[in-house]
């Protein structure tokens, strides 16, 4: 069995990786994004599946991560990927760079935590 804490350290790693990855190449390409939402949803998985029964509790975060990541990617598909769900607007590009998954803008997000 592989260490709860060992599974988040790895995944952080590829997380900040990725993010320095995107960050270089400066524009937005779907494609790039597309495969880095793959990539993540892959990560959260099976960190996912890793949990022993004990650590259960924790999949759920694991799970709505990778749920947001297979909207992320139907958005792509669709062609609404950067368009807020709430307003229409555009997502600014920084906020995608920072959360690929990103649904909201971060006026609408920000009105989303508020009502929570």
């Amino acid at each position: 069995m592989i260490a709860r804490g060992a599974v988040s350290a790895r995944a952080v790693r590829r997380r900040r990786a990725t993010m320095a990855m995107v960050a270089r190449s400066g524009a937005m390409d779907l494609e790039a994004t597309k495969a880095r939402l793959v990539a993540e949803r892959a990560t959260h998985a099976h960190q996912r599946d890793v949990l022993s029964r004990r650590d259960r509790h924790m999949s759920g975060a694991a799970n709505h991560t990778v749920v947001e990541i297979d909207r992320a990617l139907a958005r792509i598909d669709d062609g609404t990927y950067g368009q807020c769900e709430w307003c229409g607007q555009e997502i600014s590009e920084a906020r995608l760079e920072a959360l690929p998954s990103a649904a909201l803008c971060i006026t609408c997000q920000g009105k989303q935590e508020r009502r929570t």
